[in-house]
């Protein structure tokens, strides 16, 4: 494929994802990333912080931009 071509491409495939889909990706991608600590305590942790649903994401964030 030639590189003209993969910008536009990537455009149309970013903006065809919800925002929804971009926080589920981002959250998988971090779960990948709690793997790597050092400690099982470390891994807690980390896994902790990638359970918060998109809905509570939503609200914490609304909350966030409303003050």
């Amino acid at each position: 494929m030639k590189p003209a071509l993969l910008l536009p491409l990537a455009a149309l495939l970013v903006g065809a994802c919800s925002n929804q889909q971009m926080y589920d990706t981002a959250q998988n991608w971090q779960r990948n990333q709690c793997l790597h600590a050092q400690d099982s305590e470390a891994r807690s942790q980390c896994e902790a912080r990638t359970k918060t649903s998109y809905d509570k994401y939503g609200d914490a964030r609304a909350n966030a931009t409303a003050r």
